[in-house]
């Protein structure tokens, strides 16, 4: 039974990378069933036994990245370090490898646009997920003294919002991810030293 479950999680996983890489190409509209399916090495007919349409790809594509991006940020907390530095790597972390791919697409912009997609409720979890994240490390920083929020009227859930809201904002006009990286990193520290001033 372990076995049966492995296999086909890997198979779903399969699928959602050859879709990833087939949306980047095409673009979300412009990819068909057909073209996952034949990305994936596999039949359309065997493609409709894990997904009834490319939105549901999309949207479990959306799931497993913001649980990635959550456990990953998570991950950059947990380490020793100056909140700058913190900060810096849990958005790297954050707006990271999958995040270039996707910025260097022709398609970016439309991918991006989470607000526009099948998988908009899928994205809005996810976000809610990951600040969840960034206001508990901003709560855990804050009762150790090594940051104040009482500037910001003392809420970590409003600050870890706006924060989320800056980087995705970064996006904004920018095509190149070495730019986009820079800005990200400056973002960071720009934060982080107006929440220990």
């Amino acid at each position: 039974m372990a076995d049966t479950v492995t296999q086909k999680d890997s198979k779903t996983e399969a699928i959602m990378m050859a879709a990833f890489e087939t949306f980047r190409a095409y673009g979300f509209r412009r990819t068909s069933m057909e073209d996952i399916a034949k990305a994936a090495g596999m039949s359309r007919a065997a493609l409709y036994l894990h997904f009834r349409n490319k939105e549901d790809i999309q949207r479990s594509m959306t799931v497993a990245y913001y649980d990635s991006v959550a456990s990953k940020v998570e991950e950059a907390f947990s380490q020793e370090g100056a909140v700058a530095d913190l900060l810096t790597a849990a958005f790297a972390e954050h707006a990271g490898e999958t995040f270039k791919l996707l910025l260097e697409s022709p398609h970016g912009d439309e991918l991006l646009d989470t607000h526009n997609s099948a998988s908009h409720a899928e994205a809005k979890t996810g976000q809610e997920k990951v600040a969840k994240v960034y206001a508990d490390w901003l709560q855990r920083e804050a009762s150790a003294k090594r940051l104040n929020l009482e500037a910001y009227g003392g809420d970590a859930v409003v600050v870890a919002d706006i924060m989320g809201l800056a980087l995705y904002g970064l996006k904004a006009g920018q095509s190149d991810y070495a730019g986009f990286d820079n800005r990200r990193d400056v973002l960071a520290r720009m934060l982080a030293a107006s929440l220990t001033a």
